[in-house]
Order: C-alpha cells, then structure tokens, then sequence
C-alpha cells in the first residue's frame, strides 16, 4: 500500500530519531550530528524521515516520492538527488542507506528513538508521517499504519537455554506452544499444585467467573469470537468493585463437559457466567446465562443477536444484560470505562480478533505471520488502534523466538511504543512494553511496566506471569515465585502459568516442585506435548536419561518439535549414545537452523562421535547464532553461558573462563550456569576450582550422575578431590 503524506500535526512531545552520532528531530525538521546541525533542503530531511522511521525495511521509489512529494509530479531524479545529499552529509565511511536494485531503499543503521516532553506553553508543530509497521515473509504481505508520531523507547526479552522448556517462557505471553529445551544440559520450573477451594455463599460476596463462550455444532469459524466475547466481557467485569472474578479464559477444561459445582470449587467461585454461540443467516446468536452454584439455580439468562459487523455493540449488550442480571449498581465512573471500545471500527475489530485467536494457539512461525497479517489488516482500518500494536508487539516477539532476527525485536520496539503512545491508559499496551524491556534485559524497566499494566488491570494472571518472569531475571525469586502463584490463583486451568513456575523451581534447582507442576499440565491436558516434555526435562536434570527416553518419545508421537528433539538427543549424549543423539539434534536443528542452543548440542554430538570437523564447524555456527542474539540483548546470561561453553570447547579456554563470569555475574541463581562453570573450568586445567564450581552446583539441585557421564570431565575422574565429593553426594551407581 503507497505511504501517505505527511501532515501537520501539533503535540506537547516531540520524537527523536538518533543513529550513530545523528539526532534527526522530527518536530524541528533538522539533522544534527553531534549536537551542531547539518544543513539539508526540506525535501532531504522529509526523504531521510521517510527511511529513518522505516528503518530496515525497503520503501519503494514511487512510494517514497508520493510521501516527500505528495502533491507534484517529480522526476525520480529529484529522489535520487536527495539521496545523494543525504549520504554526502552522512559520510562515506557508514552506508546508513541501501539501495535495493530496481525497487528502492532501505535505511540499514539501527535507530534509536525517545521522545522529550515539550514545555506546556510552548507547541511545536511536526510531520505526521506513515511508518510500516510489518512485512510478513514469504505472505507477501507488506502494510503501512498511519503513526502521528514515533514511539516512546521500548526493547524486548531473553529466553533460557542450554534446556528447552515451555516456548512461552521468554516472552511470557499468552501463549504455549511447545515444551521445555533441555539442551546437553536440563533446566525447568514449577509450581504448587492447585488446592481445592470451597463454594463461598453469596452472603459473602459475589464471586464470579466467565467460562469460555462455546461455538455450538461444527462452526469453528466463529471460535475467535467466542474467544473474544469471553475476554471482552471478562475484563469489563474486572471493572466492578461489587464482583469479585477469576479467570478462567483459557482453561477449557473448565467448560461445560464439567460439573458446575466442580468448577466453582476449583476456582473458588459462587456465580458462573456461560455463553454458546452460533451463525444463523448471517447473524450471530449468543445465549448468556448466570448459575447461582451455592444456591443451585439459574439466576439469569438472555439471547442476544447480532451481525458480525455489530461486535462491539453486540458486547456492549451482553454486559449491560449481565449487570443487571447480577443485581449490580455499577458507579458513573465504572459505567464510563466499561463504554470507551479498544475501537469504533468493526472490521478492525473482527481482524484483531482473529489475530488474537492466531497468535492464542499457534503452532509455528506460520500461526505468528497470521496473527501479524491480522492485525496488520486491523491498523490499516484503524491506525489508532493500540490494542492491535500491542498484538503486533507481542507476534513479533514470539517471532524473534522462532526467527532470531533482530528485525523482529526492533518491530516489536516499534509496535509497544506506538501502543503506549495511543493509549497510556491500555494494560495491553504496558504488558507489550514490558515484555520488550524484558528481551532486551532491561529487567528494572520490565518490571516498571508490568506494575503499571497490573494497577490497570490488577486481575490480569497475564500480567502477575509476565512480573515473575522479569522478576526472575533480575534475581528477585522470592517475588517470581508469588507472582506466578498468583497468576495461578487467578486462572487455575492455564497451563502456561504452571509452565513458568515450573520453569522457575526448576532453575533454582527445585526439582521436586518441578515434577509436581509440570505433572500438573499433563493432568489438566493428557493429549499436550508440553507436559510430557517438561516432565522428561526434569527426569534428565535428575540424571534419569533412561526414564526421560520414553517421555520424550510420548511427547514427540503428541507434536514433533525442536524442543524434544533435542532433548531426547541429549539422554542419548549422556547414555555415550552419540549416533543416535547425532540424529536428534540434526532434526531439532533442521526444523530451527537459527537456534543456538540446537546448533551447540549438535556440535557436542558430532565431536564425541568422531566427526570433529562437523563439530567444529557446528560450533562456529552456534557462535555467531550466539552473537547475534546479543545485538538484541547483550546482558543474556544464558547465551552468554552457551558462548562460553562453545568457545572453550574450540580451545579458546580464556574466552570462555570470562563469559562465564560475565554471565553469572547478571544471573549468580541459576544452577544450570554454576554447572557450566565447572565445566569449563575442567577444560581449562583448573581442577580445584572446577570441583568447587561441581560441588556448589550439587547442592543447589543439579545430578551429581551428569558429571559422571559428562565426556566434558573426564579429566576430573580420576581427582581425588572429585571423586571424595561424588561420594558425599551419592555413590555411583552399580
């Protein structure tokens, strides 16, 4: 779709774009290179506005004379010119702008922008200018938004690796999709198994939850609106001091097939709200209905009906039925934000609900390029849509996941600051911001913003998983751990929540916890490989490799997957299986080449089976997979762990010796990262400090029976200093 022109617009902020020693000053319209300014024509500036805030995408030649020349026929010429000025003024010795032959240009320097508040008194005017937004791969799909102005500086957030947990550990959103990564060596977290709680008698209040809206018969096509229905009406709920609600937006389980009172004991509640749903000619029928479970009666119900277009109004309805089924006095001021719509515009509201629903479930960087087609499509009905920045953000994160790009975290940066910028009110838009501080180990910052998104929307399980995870990076575990124990308060049945305390318990060193949440999951939902993956991630920390074998093959018969693959590939590695761990690893890196932790574990295999040039060449590979996720964030404790590991087993001892250190000293809790210390200690001949390093390790949780199958330390097993302190942690095996 062509750029729009830029347009006027007045604001109190202004926004800064700054590369190398540039500041470009949207609102002053003026370059600067270290602080003196550098003369420019208007039409240069506009030209470099346009690349700068598309930075890393390419902008076609006519779209970009349209946007700099919006009401004049000009030679592409004049482009060219510009062009040619702007990269005199830049210098020759940094090529800030591409060409791409017989398309366009791209502006290739990584930009960062902030804004300043504007004296009140003082308005300033500046260009309103059309930034793309997302170019969805091989979709074909490239979308431009309408932005007023650039967002408020945001980042994104790291992952665990070495082990393969959860996928959803590092961005902590929504959504699950596989398990845990036990990459040569095993890392997990856990949480405490759900209790039981007691139906309260309405004398004591009103507790409520919403279960999922069901689409009756085969009409799977409205499985995104009945997914919406139920967080919209959830979260206006939320809104009502008189109602005390828990979650229970993802957990299926606790849909209809369920006794009433069964689910009201588990969540605690004494009011059920239940919806079915289905398309008749054209239009959208929705039974709601109350039980009143303490008193065993139905309390209300009510049909509704609307056509697709009528979504939002079609909400509306279902809630003002709802609070006056329940009896609610709602105050003028819960009235006033339960009327403001995350937008006007049906058709953008349809296209984010489907987006939604994409992202919810998805199973491979396919499902995320849907999501993100969906609500690109969204912000080109409405710009002004936050709510589908902030889905934007949170696609493009999990895309990063898959990918390791840094284009994708810069997206994300782009979208949560955009979300922020439209709607400092908007939780959404708080949680999307925080999770990109958190990728990008801006752990304080993460935090900052995910307070703020939870005193929005306090009953957010969301919000209190996505606080532990950045809480848990920043060392405060005591803190990681209530949250995640909240956000399992809040909604029982989601698995993600039990993932990431388990994920938790687990990098303490908590392997007993672990096992009791991850067998939750597997109790919750039998037929989910995630459960099964986490559980044998837990069997190898244990040094159980043939235990894990049978778990792991369960979990692969469920869904094939990176994460399993490698972690099967790894209980083989440590029963001196190489061959076949050769043949794991190989498939967990053909389904993802760009992961470094896959890439490593083969390097490990094919240099114990005998295929050292593979090896070495594996290892450079996982290397600059490494390096290249510290663009993104350079604090990353575990590929910073992996690092040293691959370069101390090329030899370069010193290396690793500091990387280790460099990584420990952002994250000194996680066992797994002590473990790898002694490692490379080993291999850099200091047998003392490595049986120090073991010894620490041990006591924290780690399988004394990895250090005795770890080809890595076999110059340790003849140490009497080692082998005294393998018998203080348990004999071996016979």
């Amino acid at each position: 779709m062509p750029l729009k022109p830029p347009k006027p617009k007045s604001k109190s902020v202004k926004y800064l774009y700054e590369f190398g020693p540039f500041r470009l000053d949207g609102a002053e319209h003026a370059l600067f290179k270290s602080g003196a300014p550098v003369p420019l024509t208007p039409k240069a500036i506009e030209t470099l506005m346009v690349l700068v805030q598309n930075s890393g995408h390419t902008v076609d030649k006519d779209e970009l004379m349209q946007a700099v020349w919006p009401d004049t026929v000009v030679e592409e010429n004049n482009l060219t010119q510009s062009v040619s000025a702007l990269r005199k003024v830049l210098g020759p010795d940094h090529p800030y702008i591409e060409t791409v032959p017989r398309q366009g240009y791209r502006f290739v320097a990584m930009v960062r922008e902030r804004r300043e508040e504007v004296p009140q008194l003082i308005m300033r005017e500046r260009t309103r200018q059309t930034v793309t937004i997302e170019d969805v791969g091989d979709t074909g799909i490239e979308q431009a938004a309408d932005l007023s102005d650039a967002p408020i500086e945001v980042t994104s957030l790291p992952q665990a690796k070495r082990l393969y947990l959860a996928a959803g550990v590092t961005l902590f959103v929504v959504i699950l999709a596989v398990g845990v990564y036990l990459a040569r060596h095993t890392m997990a977290h856990v949480s405490n198994p759900v209790q039981t709680l007691v139906i309260p008698p309405l004398a004591q209040g009103k507790y409520l939850t919403v279960l999922p809206f069901r689409a009756l018969g085969d009409q799977a096509s409205l499985h995104y609106v009945t997914e919406g229905l139920n967080a919209a009406i959830t979260a206006r709920l939320f809104q009502l001091k008189e109602l005390h609600v828990v979650s229970a937006e993802s957990g299926d389980q606790a849909g209809p097939e369920r006794p009433a009172d069964q689910v009201a004991r588990d969540l605690g509640v004494n009011l059920i709200v239940a919806g079915m749903a289905q398309e008749t000619d054209g239009k959208i029928q929705v039974v709601v209905s109350i039980e009143d479970v303490a008193g065993r009666r139905k309390m209300w119900t009510q049909e509704f009906s609307a056509e697709h277009k009528d979504l939002l109004a079609l909400q509306d309805r279902i809630f003002v039925g709802l609070v006056g089924g329940l009896g609610l006095k709602p105050s003028p001021e819960e009235l006033a934000r339960n009327t403001v719509h995350p937008t006007e515009n049906s058709d953008a509201y349809d296209l984010y609900l489907k987006g939604r629903s994409a992202l919810r479930g998805y199973k491979d960087s396919k499902d995320i390029e849907a999501a993100l087609s969906f609500y690109q499509a969204a912000l080109m009905k409405d710009p002004n849509f936050a709510l589908a920045y902030a889905g934007v953000a949170d696609a493009s994160l999990e895309m990063y996941e898959q990918k390791k790009e840094n284009v994708w975290s810069e997206k994300a940066e782009h979208a949560a600051q955009q979300a922020l910028r439209l709607n400092q009110s908007l939780a959404e838009a708080h949680l999307a911001a925080g999770s990109v501080h958190y990728s990008m180990g801006e752990s304080e910052k993460a935090i900052a913003e995910l307070k703020r998104a939870l005193e929005l929307d306090p009953n957010s399980d969301e919000g209190f998983r996505r606080l532990g995870s950045a809480y848990h990076a920043s060392g405060q575990n005591e803190q990681a751990l209530a949250a995640y124990q909240k956000a399992i308060q809040l909604s029982p049945y989601y698995l993600g929540n039990y993932q990431m305390l388990g994920n938790a318990y687990l990098d303490l060193g908590e392997n007993a916890k672990a096992l009791d949440a991850f067998r939750r999951i597997t109790e919750l939902e039998p037929d989910n490989a995630l459960g099964y993956n986490n559980l044998g991630a837990v069997y190898l920390r244990q040094g159980k490799w043939q235990e894990s074998i049978p778990v792991f093959q369960k979990a692969l018969d469920l869904q094939p997957d990176v994460q399993a693959y490698s972690n099967l590939g790894t209980a083989y590695f440590f029963l001196k299986r190489y061959g076949d761990a050769v043949k794991m690893f190989e498939k967990s890196v053909e389904m993802n080449p760009n992961d470094e932790v896959a890439v490593g574990n083969l390097a490990d295999a094919y240099r114990w089976s005998g295929q050292k040039e593979k090896g070495q060449s594996s290892y450079d590979k996982a290397i600059e997979l490494g390096y290249k996720e510290l663009q993104v964030n350079p604090r990353d404790p575990n590929v910073l762990a992996s690092l040293a590991l691959y370069s101390a087993k090329k030899g370069d001892t010193a290396k690793g010796l500091q990387l280790i250190h460099r990584a420990r000293s952002y994250d000194p809790n996680t066992v797994e990262l002590v473990y790898i210390d002694g490692v490379i200690q080993t291999l850099a001949g200091h047998p003392h400090e490595a049986t120090q390093m073991l010894h620490e390790a041990f006591q924290k949780g780690y399988a004394p029976d990895e250090a005795r199958n770890d080809p890595e330390l076999a110059a340790l097993h003849n140490n009497p200093e080692f082998e005294k302190m393998m018998e203080q942690f348990g004999p071996k095996p016979k």
